[in-house]
């Protein structure tokens, strides 16, 4: 039985403030997004589809462990960026990726009009937009947002709710369903991990249908196609990343990975979900019920998607999205609950105690990330407008923006596990990164396993040293960064990048026209203000 729907007259005042701090929350996340510059892996990506776009060929010239999708899609605002001058490369990400967010908000809202808890009931259709654009654009910090699992969650969310039991059986409009397999095609696309979700999603289908045919649809087909397209076109034009970065990338990969502290966002993932179903009664009767156990289904998805992936914390951002939204769902259901057991006069026990707070510590939470990205917003701005002839600002600024401004640096390369200091040194004007890979990620394997796996191994460490040599040798960078920070990566102290790369001998040849000239010996402050320990010995291209 489902209760007539209210109307916003008759929703408590606490709801109603929803309808006004979620618009402008929203809109201040957007705005955020929109002016801070990209840092880390999307500033890194931004600038590879620059690079790209300049006629530098993906995979050979430069280096990308992420299948080509994701250069494709970056392409799109760098190459608005350099035919417009006055739009920056990340504001027009943020741009598109607003679209996107917002395009997926109102196909989903278009597919819940359908459930019986939603149809006919106005305010329920508001709170469940205004929650997809706090998950999507508010919750999602800037970091993370359009960046490849954000990417993910926002084309695909679609598709979850299109196969959700309340909805699987629907007849919906022929173009509406094509733009949900279209958007979850690119989204399953970006990374081979989403391929752990997305069976997860048949499976479900499997268990509830018990019938292969249930497969058997309209979305699926676009998905399949696509994925099958997007094979045969990176094997015919970019066949590099199959038959070189792909191998490269399983055999080192994995000693590059976070586990260690991506286990640290699981407690709160678990209390969180303690929270959301701490009040749950499992013989109740709602028209929620049967959806319940496919968002904890999902959430169980997105976990395993996160374990398998390599432990960074962007992992785990679809997971923490997914169990805020059925956190959502959960409330939904107890008032409905609430309210039925009111209209027939039934005693009811205090519920929802857990579930509130759960979405209260996730909205603190994500308000705090939006005001430290809000008093960031003036650094950004520095960024954007670096000091003029100012030695005493470039060296506030950081140690390295202050040597390249103040030893009038122009091209520089890197010796390194860390690349998210150089994407910062990208926004100074007329500095170019001559960089082969972002970050040798492939080192700590070899170094880890010892010798034997470096011989039986080597052609990762030939390729790796030619293709660096191939670099200092044609751009000749005026310096290299040589990382030498203490332990990073479980790499012994004060280890010698050049020393262990010099065993290919066309980088030791290459290597050969650099010198020692300075050291930095301290970083200063890194990302979310913690004090960083390195020491980077800089080397100067002599003649």
């Amino acid at each position: 039985m489902v209760t007539p729907s209210k109307s916003i007259n008759e929703t408590p005042w606490y709801e109603k403030l929803i309808f006004v701090a979620a618009p402008f929350l929203i809109g201040l996340s957007a705005w955020l997004h929109i002016v801070l510059p990209a840092e880390s892996d999307k500033g890194w990506l931004l600038y590879a589809a620059r690079m790209w776009l300049q006629g530098q060929k993906l995979y050979v010239d430069i280096v990308e462990s992420n299948p080509p999708l994701i250069m494709w899609i970056y392409s799109v605002p760098v190459w608005i960026s350099l035919h417009v001058s006055w739009v920056t490369d990340y504001g027009a990400l943020a741009c598109i990726g607003l679209v996107c967010s917002m395009l997926s908000i109102l196909a989903g809202t278009r597919l819940i009009r359908l459930h019986p808890a939603f149809a006919g009931n106005a305010v329920r259709q508001a709170e469940f937009t205004l929650l997809q654009g706090l998950i999507f654009i508010f919750y999602t910090t800037q970091l993370y947002f359009f960046d490849r699992d954000h990417i993910f969650l926002v084309l695909t969310f679609p598709y979850m709710l299109r196969f959700m039991p309340s909805l699987a059986a629907e007849k919906l409009p022929v173009r509406l369903r094509v733009l949900v397999g279209c958007m979850a095609a690119v989204g399953f696309c970006i990374k081979p991990h989403t391929i752990i979700v997305f069976a997860a999603l048949q499976l479900f289908a499997l268990l509830r249908e018990k019938t292969f045919a249930s497969l058997l649809n309209l979305e699926n087909y676009i998905i399949v196609a696509t994925g099958i397209l997007y094979l045969l076109c990176t094997l015919y034009f970019m066949p590099e990343y199959i038959w070189t970065v792909v191998p490269m990338a399983v055999a080192t990969y994995s000693d590059f990975a976070n586990f260690g502290s991506g286990y640290a966002y699981l407690p709160p993932i678990f209390i969180s979900m303690g929270l959301v179903f701490a009040d749950f009664r499992p013989w109740y009767v709602t028209p929620y019920r049967k959806d319940v156990y496919y968002f904890a289904g999902l959430c169980l998805a997105f976990l395993i998607y996160a374990l398998a992936n390599n432990g960074w914390g962007y992992t785990y951002n679809p997971l923490y999205c997914m169990v805020l939204f059925t956190a959502g769902w959960m409330l939904w259901e107890y008032d409905w609950l609430k309210r039925e057991h009111k209209a027939r006069q039934l005693p009811m026990s205090r519920i929802s105690f857990g579930i509130r707070g759960c979405i209260l510590v996730f909205l603190m939470q994500g308000a705090f990330m939006l005001m430290y990205l809000f008093f960031m917003s003036h650094a950004a701005s520095s960024l954007r407008t670096p000091c003029q002839n100012n030695p005493e600002c470039w060296r506030q600024e950081g140690p390295f923006i202050g040597y390249t401004q103040e030893h009038h640096i122009h091209s520089f390369g890197t010796l390194s596990l860390d690349f998210t200091r150089w994407v910062m040194l990208l926004r100074l004007p007329d500095v170019r990164w001559d960089a082969r890979f972002n970050h040798l990620w492939m080192v700590p394997k070899l170094v880890h396993r010892g010798e034997s796996y470096v011989t039986s191994h080597y052609w990762i460490l030939d390729y790796v040293g030619k293709s660096l040599a191939d670099n200092l040798t044609h751009n000749k960078p005026d310096i290299v960064f040589v990382d030498s920070s203490p332990g990073f990566m479980g790499l012994v102290r004060r280890f010698d990048y050049a020393v262990f790369l010099s065993r290919v001998a066309e980088f030791r040849s290459a290597w050969s026209h650099y010198r020692y000239a300075d050291t930095i010996d301290t970083c200063g402050v890194a990302m979310y203000g913690i004090p960083s320990e390195c020491r980077y010995d800089i080397y100067a291209r002599v003649p």
